[in-house]
C-alpha cells in the first residue's frame, strides 16, 4: 500500500471517530438538555398515563403560555425523578375544591376555557354493550313497543337496531340504560376497569346513529342525570324524514335551547336507504351543558348548544312525597334511544369529568390564592395522586419541562395533548384496542 493510501485512510478514520464523537455529544445533550425518556410507575396520572412502565417522553426547558389543564414535569428538588402533573391553578388565582370541582375566583373551572380531557368508562368498540347497558331484546325476532331492541343485525357496522316505529313519545322502553354506577373508575394500561370509590356528578354520553325509517314524532335520545336533575338531548325528525333539529330539555319538557338543523350535506332519512352515521353526544361538566350533534364521515359538527345553569334542580315529581321531597340520583344517570322510528346504533361511549378529591391542606377548608408565580398542581387520578392539596403550590421555576407523548410501549404510544388541542369536550383519550369488562 503507498503513502498516498494510508494517509487516506488515517483521515478516514479521524474523521469518522470526530463523527462519531459529534453525534455521541449531540446525543447526550439532547438526552440531558432537551429531550428525555422517562419510565412512569406512579399511578397518580391515570389513565392518561399508566403506571405500569409507560416510557414518557419530555422535552426541557421552561414551558411558556402555560394553561388550565396543560401537564407539566416538575422537580422537586428532594432528590428524585422528575413528577408528571396538570395545571389546575394558575398565579394570582383564589382556588377552592368542593364535591370534586375546582372552583376558581368562585367560578367552576370548566367555564374558563377547555375542559380537562374527560375519562372513558365504557366504550362499544371494546366492551360488551350487553354487560354495560340494560336493554329489552325483541322476542323470536319480532320487535314490539315493549321489546324493541334487536342484538343479531346482519350487518357487522350496526352494534344494535332499535325498531319503535310503533312507540309513543315518553315510553321507556325505547331507552337503553347504562347500568354502572358513576364512579372515579378508569381502565388502567392493562385494560380492566379499575372501579373507584367516589360518585362523580359529571359525565358525557356520546353514540353514531343512522335513520332507517321515521314516523310522525321521531325522536333520537340522549339523556344525563345529575343530582337527580335530568337533561336530555334530543334530535327531532319531521314526518317525511326530510329535516331535523336539535334541543336540550330539563325535566319533562322544559326547552333549554333549540336550533334547527339546515344545509346542504346533510343525510336524508327514509325507509328507502338509510341515512348517513350522525354522532349525538351531551355533555354535563362543571353545571355547563353542551349538545353536538356531527356528521361521521365528514368530521363535521352540524350544530352545537351549550347551556350553563346555576346549580341542580332535582325533579320533585316521582318518590314517596313527589313535589315535597328532593329525589337524589340512585337510579341509572345514563340513557340512549329514541321513538317513533327505526335506527341503527353504533360506537356507545360513556365518559366522565376529573374528580377532584377534597383532601389536604390547601385549598379544601377554605379558598386558597396563589402567589404571582405560583402554580396549582393536581393528579388526574385524585384519590392516588399526592400533589398541591398536599404539599402547596409550587414555584413557576419548578417546572422544568412538558410531557409530549408516551413513547414506549408501542402498542400504546399516543400523543398527551396540551389543552387546547382537545377539540371536543367528547374526545375520547384512550386509543388501546384491548377488551374491557363492566364492574
Amino acid at each position: 500500500m503507498d503513502m498516498t493510501s494510508q494517509a487516506k485512510k488515517r483521515n478516514w478514520r479521524a474523521r469518522l471517530l470526530t463523527w462519531s464523537i459529534v453525534v455521541f455529544l449531540a446525543l447526550l445533550i439532547l438526552r440531558t438538555f432537551v429531550i428525555r425518556l422517562y419510565n412512569v410507575e406512579s399511578i397518580s396520572m391515570e389513565p392518561t398515563i399508566h403506571g405500569d412502565g409507560e416510557m414518557v417522553l419530555v422535552r426541557f426547558g421552561a414551558p411558556k403560555d402555560l394553561k388550565r389543564h396543560d401537564m407539566v414535569v416538575i422537580d422537586r428538588g428532594e432528590g428524585g425523578p422528575p413528577i408528571v402533573k396538570r395545571i389546575g391553578g394558575l398565579p394570582g388565582e383564589a382556588l377552592h375544591l368542593v364535591d370534586g370541582d375546582l372552583f376558581v375566583d368562585g367560578t367552576r373551572a370548566g367555564k374558563l376555557g377547555p375542559p380537562a380531557p374527560p375519562v372513558t368508562l365504557f366504550d362499544s368498540d371494546r366492551m360488551a354493550i350487553e354487560e354495560c347497558f340494560v336493554f329489552r331484546l325483541q322476542e323470536d325476532g319480532v320487535a314490539t313497543p315493549d321489546f324493541p331492541w334487536d342484538l343479531d343485525t346482519d350487518n357487522p357496522d350496526v352494534l344494535l337496531r332499535l325498531n319503535a316505529l310503533s312507540l309513543q313519545p315518553g315510553r321507556e322502553t325505547g331507552m337503553m340504560r347504562y347500568a354502572s354506577e358513576l364512579r372515579d373508575s378508569y381502565i388502567d394500561g392493562e385494560g380492566a376497569l379499575k372501579k373507584g370509590l367516589n360518585t362523580v356528578n359529571d359525565a358525557a354520553v356520546a353514540f353514531e346513529f343512522r335513520v332507517v325509517d321515521v314516523a310522525p314524532g321521531a325522536r333520537i335520545r340522549a339523556r344525563l342525570v345529575e343530582e337527580g336533575d335530568t337533561f336530555e338531548a334530543l334530535v327531532e325528525i319531521d314526518a317525511e324524514g326530510s329535516g331535523y333539529s336539535l334541543r336540550i330539555e330539563r325535566n319533562p319538557g322544559e326547552v333549554l335551547a333549540t336550533s334547527p338543523i339546515t344545509g346542504g350535506g346533510l343525510p336524508s332519512f327514509g325507509a328507502e336507504e338509510p341515512s348517513g352515521w350522525l354522532r349525538l353526544s351531551l355533555s354535563n361538566v362543571d353545571n355547563r351543558l353542551v349538545a353536538t350533534l356531527q356528521d361521521v364521515a365528514t368530521s363535521e359538527q352540524l350544530v352545537r348548544l351549550q347551556v350553563d345553569y346555576d346549580a341542580n334542580r332535582p325533579y320533585l315529581g316521582v318518590g314517596p312525597n313527589p313535589g315535597k321531597v328532593p329525589v337524589r340520583s340512585v337510579a341509572s344517570r345514563i340513557g340512549v334511544g329514541g321513538e317513533a322510528l327505526e335506527m341503527d346504533l353504533r360506537r356507545v361511549e360513556v365518559m366522565r369529568d376529573l374528580f377532584v378529591i377534597p383532601v389536604g391542606d390547601f385549598g379544601v377548608q377554605r379558598s386558597f390564592v396563589l402567589g404571582p408565580s405560583e402554580y396549582f398542581l393536581l393528579g388526574d387520578n385524585s384519590s392516588k395522586s399526592a400533589d398541591s392539596r398536599l404539599w402547596g403550590p409550587i414555584q413557576a421555576s419548578a417546572i422544568i419541562g412538558r410531557p409530549l407523548r408516551i413513547a414506549l410501549p408501542l402498542d400504546r404510544a399516543r400523543p398527551l395533548k396540551r389543552s387546547d388541542e382537545h377539540t371536543s369536550e367528547l374526545q375520547s383519550h384512550s386509543e388501546s384496542s384491548y377488551a374491557v369488562f363492566c364492574l
